[in-house]
């Protein structure tokens, strides 16, 4: 080289040398070298003295009876204390895994302060073991926390070099270790190290199990885009680092940079007098740079007994996002708001269905008659009337007519089965049901005093009470008071800025909580609700004729009717703001609606915090099938993603979202366990901030997400096995529920079927008692279920699994697919203990 410098490289398939190796071979190499410069013209076979043992002989014994007894043991015992069933390591990735997993990796290095490695080492003496102990339990702890799982596995490379005469060698000694992860709620750092400590031990005691012996005993099932076993591995060094010292010469490493991940995530940790060097190799395939370096900043926290994250950046991630505070005047709640709007505007239309139209002093007029009328009738604060009218203009005023009155309403869906609405009847115990025509049910309310009835009413006052899916197997009802609803139609009057020239398409029914937005956003901006009724809302066709001849400007309806709309017309909409919520926004769609010149905007809430809690304007749609983000909380909202701990975890880790803030509901009515179970006092109160001071609760949505680094959320997955369908919330448990009612049926399972285009299908995995298929089966549902158009999906599965476990388990992790897919995976989980032999799979439906 130029100046008279040189390069040494040395490379070595790892076959043939290891870490332990170097030290040695530097060795070798040094002494040949001050050899051979001794004598120019020696052998070089003689530049070194002879070993008494070489790596063959160390091979040859590997192979003798009594070692392959020996690690025939070694691998029993590791089975034994391992298990079956590993779990996969699903760590949330920044990129769409490849079906197969490539080599291409990157490095992240960091070091540990000095006195976190005194305190390691510490640790290390109080608990008798090495600081591999504690680092491991630290590694693990981490991964379980990123990846919200507590069981899965982590790999550790042991030198191999148990025998004295071996240390000299160069050559591949190393072994795997397979350490189980099992994180129990109340798991303490010095538990987790002592339980660690005993397997070490007993893995130490039992010797090496070989890695390819371990993969044939657990058969993993195999997957091209993961490693089988563990996804990710530890390894630690704890001995000097080779150093090369040539006479004559000086010598200077050269650093390498590591551009292979042979796993998704390695932690590599050399710990020497000078301190702690980690580095973090992880697949460039799956992950950001950025990422890396925030699991290493989560590993330094951990090890100093911190939260995941430092202090500056946990405040910062629970208030930055979360400063939406926006004082509310407690007067003006829905029925305040709309009177004013009357006020203001008596003779513009507000609402429009059909041939009929009523004006704002219209619609004011008979609202406050009814309201009269109710309270004759003993309806007042927290009172329920339920309501049960068909799409009409007696629907909005039923509806604000009982709010003025100070009671609550009930809707009641007459699409839904009857049996399911006398089951919310029997349970709410309404004081009245409107389910005829105003003029009919509330006869002789017309002649009563047309004044608004000005009753004193609580901004805590129930406004509604909105009946969804239960996990429980029946409906629950979720109460919302009027404070919340008030802060909803703020929250979102900002997103959507409604004036008096725009026009609002109604089409949600009655169940759905996302018709209060519809039917009273308009009422207190001064717009105008055109009502579509119930054959025009399930009519795409009809829906493109009400836009254009409304000339509607701001629509929300369900993903599923958004892509019918788009099927049935060519027609763009310039200017029209679209409201997409109820499920993931895939991106397809929202370039679709974007070149038909929309305003889109999605939105995201669950039913207990007041319809929607986060908004994002989407500009531009990425390509691929990813899903657009949910974007950033409403005013008067607060949004937290969460570990298992409730503790916040950093952008771009995936969590648990939970929302705080001023439009939490109530709770479940008469059902406190459950509400003391989903809303759980608020662990980050913060004073003068709207419904998250002292004494505020947090509603925990079962919802998976992440926040980006510019803070808008992305929306994961469910954790449970709540389901989206066209919109509406379905508990898999209530579905199960309804299927185990029928006497033949033995087992079922249910699940959403989500294909790679189109929307949700529900569907259902039966095994029947004599194998035939249930004719009554649809009749039998929708009797008792929520009517969700489309869901129609089922399968038969006769005489398999038994054990309703193995059958749930087995299904779920693999459904939906063809039948004989089905029965090939279920008969190999049968031969390997853990099911039965199927003998028939056949398909229906």
């Amino acid at each position: 080289m130029a100046g008279g410098g040189s390069v040494l490289l040395l490379a070595m398939h790892h076959i043939l040398s290891d870490g332990p190796s170097n030290p040695n071979l530097a060795r070798d190499l040094m002494t040949a070298y001050v050899a051979a410069l001794a004598d120019p013209e020696a052998d070089p076979t003689a530049l070194l003295h002879p070993l008494a043992l070489q790596y063959a002989d160390h091979a040859r014994a590997q192979r003798d009876e009594a070692a392959q007894g020996r690690i025939e043991r070694a691998v029993e015992r590791a089975v034994e204390r391992l298990g079956t069933g590993i779990p996969t390591l699903e760590p949330q990735t920044d990129w769409s895994r490849p079906s197969v997993r490539g080599s291409a990796g990157a490095r992240v290095e960091f070091s540990l302060p000095d006195e976190t490695v005194s305190a390691l080492r510490a640790l290390a003496r109080a608990e008798a073991c090495t600081p591999f102990i504690p680092l491991l339990a630290a590694w693990q702890s981490l991964l379980g926390r990123w990846s919200g799982q507590d069981d899965f596995a982590v790999g550790v490379p042991d030198a191999g070099r148990n025998d004295e005469e071996l240390e000299p060698l160069v050559g591949f000694f190393v072994e795997t270790q397979v350490f189980r992860v099992r994180l129990t709620p109340g798991l303490t750092g010095r538990t987790q190290c002592r339980r660690l400590r005993g397997e070490a031990l007993a893995a130490l005691s039992d010797g090496a199990a070989p890695i390819e012996r371990l993969l044939e005993r657990l058969d993993p099932v195999r997957d091209g885009s993961r490693t089988p076993l563990f996804q990710t591995l530890l390894n630690l060094r704890m001995e000097a680092p080779a150093t090369l010292r040539l006479p004559g010469l000086t010598v200077t490493p050269l650093p390498v940079a590591e551009t292979a991940a042979k796993l998704a995530l390695t932690l590599d940790v050399a710990v020497g007098e000078a301190g702690a060097i980690c580095a973090i190799d992880y697949a460039t395939d799956l992950f950001d740079a950025a990422t890396a370096e925030c699991l290493a900043a989560g590993f330094r926290a951990l090890l100093a007994d911190l939260p995941l994250m430092a202090p500056v950046a946990r405040a910062e991630e629970l208030t930055r996002w979360n400063d939406t505070a926006v004082a509310l005047d407690p007067a003006a709640d829905l029925v305040a708001m709309v009177e004013r709007t009357a006020a203001d505007l008596p003779d513009c239309v507000a609402l429009v269905c059909g041939e009929a139209a009523l004006t704002y002093r219209a619609l004011n007029a008979r609202a406050n008659r009814l309201a009269r009328w109710l309270a004759a009738r003993g309806v007042g604060a927290d009172s329920l009337v339920a309501v049960a009218l068909p799409r009409g203009v007696d629907l909005p005023v039923a509806l604000l007519a009982i709010q003025k009155a100070g009671g609550a309403y009930l809707p009641l869906d007459l699409d839904q089965p009857a049996a399911r609405n006398a089951h919310i009847l029997a349970h709410a115990r309404p004081v009245l049901v409107i389910d005829a025509p105003l003029a009919e049910f509330a006869a002789g309310y017309e002649e009563l005093a047309d004044a608004n009835p000005g009753r004193p009413v609580h901004r805590r006052q129930l406004a509604y009470t909105l009946y969804t899916s239960g996990s429980t197997g029946v409906p629950k009802g979720v109460q919302i008071d009027r404070q919340a609803f008030a802060s909803f139609l703020y929250a979102l009057q900002a997103q959507i800025g409604l004036a008096a020239d725009d026009r609002l398409l109604a089409v949600a029914t009655l169940g759905f909580d996302i018709v209060g937005l519809e039917l009273f956003l308009p009422l207190v901006a001064g717009a105008r609700v055109i009502l579509a009724t119930r054959e025009q809302a399930h009519d795409p066709q009809a829906l493109a004729g009400l836009i254009e001849r409304h000339g509607i400007t701001v629509l929300q309806v369900t993903l599923a009717t958004w892509r019918m709309l788009l099927d049935v017309t060519e027609q763009s909409w310039p200017g029209l703001r679209a409201v997409c919520g109820g499920e993931a926004l895939g991106a397809g769609l929202a370039r679709g609606l974007l070149e038909r010149g929309v305003r889109l905007l999605n939105v995201y809430g669950p039913t207990e915090t007041t319809v929607w809690s986060a908004a994002w304007p989407v500009e531009r749609a990425g390509e691929g099938d990813g899903t657009v983000p949910i974007g950033h909380a409403v005013a008067n909202n607060r949004l937290h993603i969460l570990d298992r701990r409730l503790e916040p975890v950093p952008s771009g880790v995936a969590g648990d979202l939970w929302i705080g803030g001023l439009e939490l509901a109530r709770g479940y009515g008469g059902q406190p366990g459950l509400t003391a179970a989903c809303f759980l006092p608020n662990p980050f109160p913060e004073d003068g901030a709207p419904g998250a001071g002292s004494g505020s609760r947090i509603y925990r949505t079962g919802d998976r997400a992440r926040r980006r680094t510019d803070g808008a959320i992305e929306f994961l997955g469910r954790r449970d096995h709540q389901m989206k369908i066209r919109g509406f919330r379905i508990e898999a448990a209530e579905v199960k529920a309804a299927l185990d009612s029928l006497p033949q049926v033995r087992h079922s399972v249910v699940a959403a079927h989500m294909p790679t285009a189109g929307d949700a299908l529900l569907c259902a995995y039966l095994v029947t008692t004599d194998g035939t298929e249930l004719p009554d089966l649809h009749a039998h549902l929708a009797a008792r279920l929520p009517t969700v158009p489309g869901c129609t999906a089922g399968l038969y599965l006769q005489g398999c699994c038994e054990a309703t476990h193995g059958l749930s388990d087995t299904l779920l992790s693999i459904l939906p697919i063809r039948a004989q897919e089905i029965a090939t995976a279920l008969t190999a989980d049968a031969e390997r203990g853990r099911g039965q032999q199927i003998r028939k799979t056949t398909s229906a439906q």
